[in-house]
């Protein structure tokens, strides 16, 4: 993780405002809960912009908060921020629980091997 975190924070720094939640995703999965709370408070507060209700989600994620990502998974789809994010491997977790289906249903995307193939066939 420390190389995605090192990676993240070069493209925050080069202008890469998408970067601000993958960074906190990282951090977070790095063990640096602290950090990834610090940028999730950002997000949240509208002081930094990554992919609305989505980077929320993401920051969420990494944090093992799967009942927030849930949640902001939820506002993502009310603000169409997560449609082409949808099969990103940030929200494997997810894939795996059964809520990610109620997710699906609401974008209107059908069947369970799609998740199956997109979270790969040995995971």
């Amino acid at each position: 993780w420390a190389d995605a975190v090192a990676e993240l924070r070069w493209a925050k720094e080069h202008g890469a405002r998408a970067s601000q939640a993958f960074l906190g995703f990282a951090m977070a999965r790095s063990g640096q809960q602290a950090q990834a709370r610090t940028i999730l408070a950002d997000l949240m507060s509208g002081r930094e912009n990554s992919h609305g209700a989505f980077g929320v989600a993401i920051v969420h994620v990494g944090l093992k908060d799967y009942d927030k990502a849930f949640e902001w998974l939820d506002k993502a789809i009310v603000e169409n921020s997560i449609q082409t994010y949808l099969w990103h491997p940030v929200l494997a977790d997810l894939r795996q629980l059964p809520r990610f289906e109620r997710v699906r249903e609401r974008l209107g995307i059908a069947g369970k091997q799609q998740t199956q193939r997109a979270s790969g066939p040995n995971r």
